[in-house]
């Protein structure tokens, strides 16, 4: 089995998108939830490419809980998150354990599952091990910093590389 361990905030977001919705808001008057849909058809077509299964280990797991193998939202946030996800056929195949590091729910996830090879998608700096950092596309929140912020389209083939490298 190949994984995606997916955050959201700094992935399938930007500072860009939140001044976007601020900007539709002050229009519109209807507040949208924070996701770019743009991003999440990169994941899209990384997940159709690989085959791999989305494990969340973004603090929006808090959000949510699997029943039966089914990712269950708790708040607008997460059921907006699983609408677009269905309508790119992404599913959550399940979440990290709430642990207190991202390198530890990971570690402890891949340490209960048969996993082939995995693939950490993320904005957020941590404590990898070599193995993990190899396998770590790294994003970030905020445009000032990285022009390329987000998941984005140039991700892709690295995504699609480290998934389908044999694991050594």
């Amino acid at each position: 089995m190949k994984v995606i361990f997916l955050d959201i905030d700094g992935v399938l977001n930007t500072q860009e998108t939140f001044k976007n919705i601020y900007d539709e808001y002050q229009i519109t008057h209807e507040r949208r939830i924070e996701l770019d849909e743009k991003r999440i058809s990169y994941l899209s077509e990384i997940v159709k490419s690989t085959g791999a299964l989305i494990v969340l280990s973004s603090t929006w797991r808090i959000f949510g809980y699997m029943e039966n193998g089914i990712f269950v939202p708790t708040n607008k946030r997460t059921i907006e998150l699983k609408r677009l996800f269905d309508l790119y056929n992404i599913a959550i195949y399940d979440m990290t354990p709430i642990m207190g590091s991202r390198e530890e729910e990971i570690r402890k996830w891949l340490s209960t599952h048969e996993v082939d090879n995995y693939l950490i998608i993320d904005d957020g700096t941590f404590n990898f091990k070599k193995e993990e950092e190899d396998r770590l596309i790294k994003t970030n929140f905020y445009i000032k910093d990285y022009p390329n912020a987000g998941l984005g389209e140039q991700h892709i083939p690295e995504a699609i590389k480290k998934l389908t490298l044999k694991k050594q």
